[in-house]
């Protein structure tokens, strides 16, 4: 049995060339392939939304939440098994900005109550949306090696940005104040999360390995883009209450990028409406 479980998470290490993002098609295909599958599946995703009501959208997000749910799964196997024989990997930790998509879908497909279910589709259309598409247009270094992580990142973000786009082009969330708005609430909540299981596991746990949430702990420098160069200069508390802004601030510039490109597929579908019309 042993040795059955061993060739089976062998498998699921398989190996190949790490995907280079903008590159040449040789060292990038894998990278411009996901892209793809992220504009047709938001395009299918989107049609879909404008046929259902709200049971029907919560089904849909349920069944992507076990999706997410199951590649996650197989992130912490693979890295507790392939990269440091069977010792889990604190950093690895399921609960990172991205990581809340996973949790947001679940909570929304499973909710029977109203503003739970328009509190988490207005974090999915801003929050969840802004984490997906960074990672999308911007990969830095989510690539590795092995061929059965790199789909799960991609599977994992690309879904992000499908959700929320197609919540916008669907017209399920209508406007960035009202997605926004409703859209903290379930934001503010996993960041005070990230910050409470920082703090537990600095107090209680210090010597487990590098554990930072959000990328906030104190006990370390982050790595995010324009926050690494401000974190030396404020206190602890202050810089987690600026990520939170910055992150707000972000997510609602990328909501108005998609909501922009909307209204005009929709001015373009009209012009062409009417110029048929004509003829």
């Amino acid at each position: 049995m042993k040795e059955i479980i061993n060739k089976i998470l062998e498998l699921l290490d398989l190996q190949m060339q790490e995907p280079i993002p903008f590159s040449n098609l040789e060292q990038s295909w894998f990278y411009y392939l996901s892209l793809v599958l992220v504009i047709l599946g938001s395009i299918f995703l989107t049609l879909k939304f404008k046929k259902l009501n709200q049971k029907g959208i919560q089904k849909t997000l349920l069944i992507i939440s076990i999706i997410l749910i199951i590649f996650e799964i197989y992130k912490q196997v693979n890295f507790s098994y392939s990269n440091n024989n069977w010792q889990y990997r604190w950093y690895a930790f399921p609960f990172q900005f991205c990581s809340t998509a996973m949790y947001a879908t679940l909570i929304v497909g499973l909710t029977k109550n109203d503003k739970i279910y328009d509190m988490g589709i207005g974090f999915l259309a801003t929050f969840s949306l802004f984490a997906g598409s960074a990672v999308m247009f911007y990969p830095g270094d989510v690539f590795v090696t092995t061929i059965g992580i790199n789909i799960q990142t991609m599977v994992y973000h690309g879904s992000m940005v499908v959700m929320g786009v197609a919540l916008i082009f669907s017209g399920h969330v209508k406007s960035v104040s009202d997605a926004l708005f409703k859209g903290l609430i379930p934001m503010t909540i996993f960041w005070m999360i990230a910050i409470l299981l920082n703090g537990f596991v600095n107090q209680f746990y210090p010597n487990i390995g590098t554990f930072n949430m959000f990328f906030i702990n104190s006990r370390y420098n982050t790595s995010l883009p324009i926050l690494s160069i401000i974190q030396p200069y404020l206190s602890a508390p202050v810089f987690q209450v600026v990520y939170l802004l910055g992150i707000t601030f972000a997510s609602y510039v990328t909501f108005n990028i998609f909501y922009g490109l909307k209204q005009l597929s929709n001015l373009s579908s009209r012009q062409y409406a009417f110029k048929k019309k004509n003829i």
